[in-house]
């Protein structure tokens, strides 16, 4: 399953499972609206809680919040 995520200027990111050196992957690609450059990193599945979870710590701080 591929999740999409769109933002209000109409840039995309893509989020697809794939295999990386024989281990379960997942590949994070943006997707410009004004044009077809974009650019991909791909992580281990096993890596993913440490990614959210420094996608919420940036999250509180963008909000203010101290932790």
């Amino acid at each position: 399953m591929t999740y999409h995520f769109t933002d209000v200027d109409g840039d995309e990111l893509i989020i697809e499972p794939l295999g990386r050196h024989g281990r379960p992957a997942i590949s994070l690609r943006t997707k410009r609206s004004d044009s077809d450059q974009g650019a991909a990193v791909h992580l281990s599945a096993d890596q993913t809680e440490a990614l959210v979870a420094g996608i919420r710590d940036t999250a509180r701080q963008a909000a203010g919040e101290t932790t």
